[in-house]
């Protein structure tokens, strides 16, 4: 009860704050500018780009499914982590600075239900960006561009054609996949969060987390350290657009993206009950 008490009070928190829509508006303007470079561009020349300019393929070029595949890589490498650690950054350093949580926790509470809400509130809001990068690509693309296949180019396969139905079922799984992934970054910022009394410290320290881990990547001394990189993993969701899809290419990499949302709230937690935050 308590638990559930907590989690509805940090969702209200973070959803009454007028900066929490920033996010979903600054997305939708992503989509709106990659809606009107692809119209305006023409389709034969934004798949020449990709494929050569003496490939010839008949049909609906450029769809809403192809709008909702390639918002994907510059929002998922650059904007929704930021977005994600600025607001997950703050829910325990914010508080803490403010002295609301000073006060907070005064009362007969439970630390463990106070920082789990947290830590769920910041999933659900995790989750709702990435939704809303999905429903503005193809919302925006369906009205201007239509409907119709999914041309996929560059999955190590050459050239596959995803037939609508089947590209909306794959976009849902690849944006799932996303979504589990913004969860990562939500536990990493929840970690800093109780860490450092700066909310924009917090969100930074987790945003830089990931190129850390690509320069770590980089040196051959740490070459065994590879597989258990959250970056190494980070562009898992690209699977879902292969021509056949298998278990095997989403359950190593998601076992260890799984790993960065638990393990984070674990050591976050800990530290939440051994700091005096009361002073």
């Amino acid at each position: 009860m308590k638990l559930l008490l907590s989690f509805w009070l940090e969702l209200g928190k973070i959803f009454r704050q007028r900066g929490t829509y920033a996010g979903p508006a600054v997305l939708l303007a992503v989509c709106a500018l990659a809606v009107w470079g692809l119209t305006k561009e023409g389709p034969d020349r934004a798949l020449a780009r990709r494929v050569g300019p003496d490939m010839v393929v008949g049909g609906r070029l450029i769809t809403a499914a192809t709008v909702g595949r390639y918002v994907m890589e510059p929002c998922l490498i650059v904007l929704l982590p930021l977005m994600v650690a600025a607001v997950a950054g703050g829910l325990v350093s914010g508080e803490a600075r403010s002295g609301f949580l000073r006060t907070w926790l005064c009362r007969p509470v439970s630390r463990w239900a106070v920082l789990t809400g947290k830590q769920l509130a910041a999933w659900v809001h995790a989750i709702f960006l990435v939704a809303c990068l999905g429903v503005a690509a193809l919302g925006l693309g369906y009205i201007f561009l239509g409907g119709g296949d999914l041309i996929e180019v560059g999955s190590g396969e050459g050239v596959v054609i995803l037939e609508e139905g089947l590209a909306l079922k794959r976009l849902a799984l690849a944006y799932a996949v996303a979504a589990v992934l913004m969860c990562a970054m939500a536990s990493l910022a929840l970690m800093a969060s109780t860490i450092f009394e700066n909310p924009l410290v917090s969100a930074a320290v987790a945003v830089a987390f990931l190129p850390l881990c690509t320069v770590v990547s980089t040196l051959p001394y740490f070459e065994s350290w590879k597989p258990y990189l959250l970056t190494t993993h980070f562009e898992v969701w690209r699977h879902a657009f292969r021509a056949t899809l298998s278990g095997g290419d989403f359950t190593q990499s998601l076992g260890c993206v799984l790993a960065y949302c638990l393990a984070p709230y674990c050591i976050g937690l800990v530290i939440f009950h051994l700091r005096d935050v009361t002073c």
